[in-house]
């Protein structure tokens, strides 16, 4: 009985909790919230399929790495000299960590790294990709860089030099450029179908965001026509796809979710979630039962993003009931505790 009645207590004081903040400048039917992300600043952020946040220190070749149930730790990465780290991912089965690290413009020395995530030895799999910026895993295992190298800084009407690479990860090097002709090449992400999702901000400095069908065949990759689903976009920094192919984006402005129809389909437009100066690194982590939606419930997954460039700490969103369930769920544990 005692325990049955301290999981309704704890029940009652979490709805009053997420009520409250539901009622705030929060966006409708989410509750904003943060984690902890790199000590000196945050520069790349993921999670892994376990719930694992990985977060790089822009002041160090350190990663901090905060399990689901909280208690940050620090990952050392051995190897490679970190520069300027841009992008993070973590594969499939959560054993590796990919980093990209650009070194410094006009170098030429952008390199990918895959990270053991148990003891920090980092393997160097491309090298020579100047302006190296996101990396994605498929969940066949294929990895994909962007390369932000974008026109002539001399010439801002020169051809557009970016573009998505997929990488050799047995041999190394790069084994075929996917998508060309990008200015700066940002966010990758994937879809629920294995579809990329790619980001780029063009030579003015707007953002789009393509999807690029993507289909398995005879033991390799096929590729479709990219199909632009947002364009002159203000946020061009970064990307995240959720597990119902919401995608969302950061930069100017803060935090955008692309429009979508009831159908499903994008609209070419986006929605300011929440209005920020200028936000940076974005990841999804996805949930249980629960859509990732407004008002879906506890378990919806989370979103969790730098809301401000060299931010320690990563802002969150996670998704709450909606609120005349959580009135009738307030009601029934009041109910309960005066039964005691």
């Amino acid at each position: 009985m005692s325990r049955s009645s301290g999981c309704a207590v704890g029940i009652f004081f979490v709805s009053m909790v997420l009520w409250s903040g539901a009622t705030k400048a929060d966006p409708a039917g989410y509750i904003v919230g943060s984690v902890p992300g790199a000590p000196g600043g945050t520069n790349a952020a993921t999670y892994a399929p376990d719930g694992t946040l990985y977060a790089s220190d822009m002041s160090a070749a350190t990663t901090a790495v905060t399990p689901p149930g909280g208690g940050t730790s620090t990952l050392t990465v051995t190897g490679p000299s970190l520069v300027s780290v841009s992008g993070m991912c973590v594969s499939p089965d959560g054993s590796t960590l990919y980093v990209t690290d650009n070194k410094g413009y006009g170098d030429g020395l952008g390199e990918l790294y895959a990270v053991d995530v148990t003891t920090g030895a980092a393997t160097t799999l491309a090298t020579g990709i100047d302006l190296i910026d996101n990396v994605a895993v498929r969940s066949t295992g294929e990895v994909f860089v962007s390369d932000a190298a974008g026109p002539d800084y001399s010439d801002l009407t020169g051809p557009g030099l970016g573009g998505v690479y997929r990488i050799d990860t047995i041999n190394g090097g790069i084994a075929e450029t996917v998508v060309a002709g990008l200015d700066y090449a940002a966010g990758l992400a994937f879809d629920s179908a294995g579809n990329l999702i790619y980001q780029h901000s063009t030579e003015s400095f707007l953002g789009e965001v393509y999807r690029l069908s993507i289909a398995d065949v005879g033991g390799g990759l096929t590729y479709g026509t990219p199909e632009l689903l947002a364009a002159d976009l203000g946020a061009a920094f970064s990307m995240a796809v959720d597990s119902e192919d919401d995608v969302f984006v950061t930069g100017v402005g803060g935090l955008f979710e692309l429009d979508r129809d009831a159908g499903g389909s994008f609209l070419g437009t986006a929605s300011l979630l929440e209005a920020q100066t200028f936000s940076t690194e974005i990841t999804f982590r996805a949930g249980g039962t629960n859509p990732f939606e407004p008002y879906a419930g506890y378990d919806g997954g989370r979103l969790a993003y730098v809301a401000s460039y060299g931010a320690a700490n990563l802002r969150t969103l996670d998704t709450v009931p909606e609120p005349t369930m959580l009135a009738v769920l307030s009601m029934g544990v009041v109910a309960v505790i005066r039964r005691r």
